[in-house]
């Protein structure tokens, strides 16, 4: 067994069996029996199952305690089951869990969309919400769609914007792509995503071509870090010059923030880095510190 400490004393990180243990082992075979193939990857040495969390620390089946450095995917910007969340989680739904939607609508969807509107950077101040990330990015495409008339959209490699059929046609990760590629239409023209080192003026150019070549690209959808291409930063001014250039073609920018929105680089965006207002920002992960939601915020006249 090994186990550090804080300066006050506390646990932290604890192992007490094998890694993955007995429990977890148990777990991943009923996994395998019961769950649809394709969705947890399973092997010899992975995963374990987790029991609970709390602020940094998960526990697994087996006793086991663990450091979680990935914020579980960025969703647990303020800390695993953070008591302020678990608190308004728990009053809420003893009030009211379920409203009507746009029939019936509740108060604190109101209080919400008041709220991301003095979050959202520049004049984004309407928001459409959903449950995933991967509709945030259908929405803003649908959106880009009907502002622009252009079906089309300049996307990058690499970059991960979800798994739903819309979301795959945007994705620049071909292994999520091509298991289903009878299903997805081929509406993006993909690019390199700029990293570290490329200069800006290439990356521009890059972007001006490509709407040169598809006429029809009513919008560029990237995220200000790439998250699972590999956490790949842009060049500095490279937000700010896509910005530009965007205006001045008559394209949107489409900003996916679902990962680093809401203080994960700094700022409550990564865009507001080098001062940028997209044309629609997607959101999610964070917002909900566990609970799925989204949002696509938008300015008025989108």
């Amino acid at each position: 067994m090994t186990t550090e400490r804080t300066r006050d004393g506390a646990e932290l990180e604890s192992v007490v069996t094998a890694i993955p243990g007995p429990a977890s082992r148990n777990y991943a075979a009923l996994l395998a029996a019961y769950e649809s193939p394709g969705v947890t990857y399973l092997g010899a040495d992975y995963p374990v199952f987790w029991a609970s969390a709390s602020g940094a620390t998960v526990t697994d089946v087996d006793g086991n305690r663990y450091l979680d450095l990935t914020s579980a995917f960025g969703v647990a910007a303020t800390g695993h089951t953070n008591p302020h969340v678990a608190d308004a989680v728990a009053a809420q739904a003893r009030q009211l869990i379920h409203g009507m939607g746009d029939v019936h609508p509740t108060v604190v969807r109101t209080k919400l969309l008041m709220r991301l509107a003095e979050l959202a950077p520049g004049d984004l101040t309407k928001t459409y919400l959903s449950t995933s990330g991967a509709e945030a990015i259908e929405f803003a495409l649908k959106t880009a769609l009907l502002a622009t008339g252009k079906p089309r959209t300049i996307a990058y490699r690499g970059a991960y914007h979800g798994l739903s059929l819309g979301a795959l046609e945007v994705a620049g990760i071909e292994k999520f792509r091509t298991p289903f590629a009878p299903l997805v239409a081929e509406r993006a023209t993909f690019l390199p995503y700029p990293g570290a080192g490329t200069d800006v003026a290439s990356a521009l150019a890059d972007v001006s071509d490509a709407l040169d070549r598809d006429p029809d690209a009513g919008a560029v959808l990237l995220e200000p870090v790439q998250g699972r291409g590999g956490v790949i930063v842009p060049p500095a001014g490279f937000l700010r010059a896509l910005r530009d250039l965007c205006h001045a073609r008559g394209v949107l920018l489409i900003l996916d923030e679902i990962y680093t929105g809401f203080g994960r680089t700094g700022t409550m965006f990564a865009c507001e880095r080098e001062n940028v207002v997209p044309d629609l920002l997607c959101a999610g992960k964070a917002l909900g510190g566990g609970v799925p939601i989204a949002a696509t915020i938008g300015s008025a006249p989108m």
